[in-house]
């Protein structure tokens, strides 16, 4: 939200925060499905960050970087959960929207 308001300094903050926390459960076997939405939830964020006007060129592309990384993680959760069966439908939806989004950052990081 606080990338969404413009506001980078702080929103670069909480997505370190967050990212530190979610890099502290990765282990755990529960909350999968919620893990993969933060982690796209700060894809999201860090791609917002990337469009704010003023960033520089070096913190653009370590925000799209950034953000990349995030909807990678998001991935391999939902990938993790296909290889034990346990992907339904809509997920399995979701998994292409995400892969949809890595290649936009991948066409942001090659400009």
């Amino acid at each position: 939200m606080l990338a969404r308001l413009g506001e980078a300094g702080p929103a670069l903050e909480e997505c370190e925060k967050a990212t530190a926390l979610l890099q502290e459960i990765t282990g755990e076997k529960t909350g999968h499905l919620e893990r993969g939405q933060a982690y796209e939830a700060l894809g999201y964020a860090y791609g917002a960050l990337a469009a704010m006007p003023g960033a520089t060129a070096g913190e653009i592309n370590q925000r799209w970087t950034s953000a990349r990384e995030m909807f990678q993680e998001c991935l391999n959760v939902l990938e993790d959960l296909r290889r034990r069966g346990a992907l339904d439908a809509a997920s399995a939806v979701w998994a292409k929207s995400i892969a949809g989004e890595i290649t936009k950052c991948d066409a942001a990081l090659a400009k």
